[in-house]
């Protein structure tokens, strides 16, 4: 999608390092009346301690 292919680009990742998904609140709360917006984001890193490699 567009919105990967731009979150791919800005973090100089493949797009297939990227993954977006969407749902509904199936009218409820103040998203679901249409009276605001939520957005939940996560990211799995790994670290590497490159002094024991």
């Amino acid at each position: 999608s567009k919105m990967e292919t731009n979150i791919a680009q800005a973090l100089n990742l493949s797009q297939s390092r990227i993954n977006v998904k969407a749902t509904t609140t199936e009218g409820l709360g103040f998203v679901g009346r249409c009276e605001g917006i939520a957005v939940m984001a996560s990211a799995s890193l790994k670290f590497y301690n490159w002094t024991q490699i």
